[in-house]
């Protein structure tokens, strides 16, 4: 402690001054404690500065570091939904995200998505059926997925042209109800009629990726589509 008289330091608990002897307590003189000078005060300042700083980088990495891991598993499996997924209710809303997953891996003969594998019979299904239930004003329901099997001689002429929205939707119709009263993928679909081999299974899963992406985009199922 200081002496407040002539501002010598001197021990803590001594009754007077060693310099000037002005009695401490005896007197009822105030015992000052070593005042806090300017440079100290702006050392505290620079510390606090320097610890806060030092958190806020740690949070912003710790940020980061979720970031980058929540993306991470999301990538891991094609098609994050935020609606429950499963065989028995796979939720319309989710056919265009499963369409353009679809179409990005050049329509393969089975896909992963949200955890599911799905089979081409049963994303095959699965499109087909959504376009019929969105046309009907249905877009908020959901498919129950069976086991299916592929076309037994899968063929058809797959011409270019341009399908009207009519022409498309009632094919989906035919190809759904084949699958679902069958158990197997259609060997080809008529554009017109049903019996004709117009279009084959692979060209009828490019026709309705490429309708529920655009619905997808739009809201609305296309006018017409170009093969």
């Amino acid at each position: 402690m200081f002496c407040p008289n002539c501002g010598k330091e001197n021990k803590d608990n001594v009754q007077y001054c060693k310099y000037c002897g002005v009695a401490f307590k005896n007197n009822n003189v105030d015992v000052q404690e070593q005042p806090i000078n300017d440079e100290d005060k702006e050392n505290k300042k620079k510390n606090i500065i320097i610890i806060t700083l030092v958190a806020l980088i740690a949070i912003a990495a710790i940020v980061c570091v979720v970031i980058y891991v929540s993306s991470s598993n999301s990538n891991n499996s094609i098609g994050s939904a935020s609606e429950p997924i499963s065989y028995n209710a796979f939720p319309i809303s989710q056919v265009p995200t499963l369409a353009k997953a679809i179409s990005d891996t050049n329509y393969p003969s089975s896909i992963i998505f949200n955890g599911l594998t799905l089979t081409k019979a049963q994303y095959l299904h699965i499109l087909t059926t959504s376009i019929v239930q969105i046309s009907n004003g249905n877009s908020d329901g959901s498919i129950s997925v069976g086991t299916y099997s592929e076309a037994t001689n899968p063929l058809g002429k797959d011409s270019s042209q341009t399908i009207n929205k009519g022409e498309y939707v009632d094919m989906c119709s035919r190809f759904s109800n084949w699958i679902s009263s069958k158990g197997y993928i259609p060997n080809y679909i008529g554009v017109h009629a049903s019996g004709v081999a117009d279009i084959s299974p692979n060209k009828m899963a490019q026709i309705c990726c490429e309708v529920l992406i655009q619905y997808g985009d739009s809201g609305q199922l296309p006018a017409s589509i170009s093969i």
